[in-house]
């Protein structure tokens, strides 16, 4: 079970700051190289929802010690 949380931690990371990324080069003015075209609100969207299951991840993890 820890290696399912700590893939989903990882996944979530990557995600996350693949939205950073993203939403920089949007506002930099870079949106045609943009991962996911530079939409600012879903960026927003993407990297609250992988702190979130960034957090919960590392909750479960130490349920299980």
């Amino acid at each position: 079970m820890k290696a399912v949380i700590l893939v989903s931690i990882g996944v979530s990371a990557l995600v996350g700051v693949v939205a950073l990324l993203d939403m920089v080069m949007g506002l930099a003015g870079q949106s045609g190289m943009a991962p996911f075209s530079g939409q600012t609100t879903m960026d927003i969207m993407f990297v609250v929802a992988a702190g979130l299951i960034g957090w919960m991840g590392l909750e479960s993890l130490q349920e299980q010690s």
